[in-house]
């Protein structure tokens, strides 16, 4: 088993999300993103990434419709930090994709709407997390 994955939802009406993905190493999540379409720095521990609503599929790109993107892990650095450093990333490009300009986060109820969605995903990875480390899938990727 390489990786394991599920979603975690941005809002309550459950309109759009993202994949996680928690690696059995850097180098199988790295590998994994480069073939999906990501060109970053080689030199990440995690990653946080948008499909800007679209994604390829088949060497084609299509509008995904409630995928807002993916969220990797390494499962040997997972911690506090790093999840909620990504999913901050996520929320954020959760907020611009709904909203198209950051500037509306001087109001504080965008900027609440924010801290809520970035909280609410960090909750929704800690449940399924410990979900999986309870069946021991998690104890199998190392």
């Amino acid at each position: 088993m390489n990786k394991i994955s599920f979603k975690v939802w941005c809002d309550k009406k459950k309109t759009r999300f993202y994949w996680v993905h928690i690696f059995k190493n850097k180098e199988t999540m790295q590998a994994w993103n480069l073939k999906d379409g990501y060109n970053g720095s080689k030199r990440y521990a995690a990653v946080a990434r948008s499909y800007s609503r679209q994604k390829l599929v088949k060497g084609r790109w299509k509008v995904k419709k409630d995928e807002q993107g993916c969220v990797s892990f390494d499962v040997h650095t997972l911690g506090a930090g790093i999840v909620s450093h990504e999913f901050t990333h996520a929320a954020l490009y959760w907020f611009h994709a709904k909203y198209k300009d950051y500037r509306k986060l001087d109001n504080s109820k965008h900027d609440e709407l924010l801290a809520w969605v970035q909280g609410n995903l960090v909750r929704q990875f800690w449940y399924q997390f410990y979900k999986l480390k309870k069946s021991k899938r998690i104890k199998r990727l190392k």
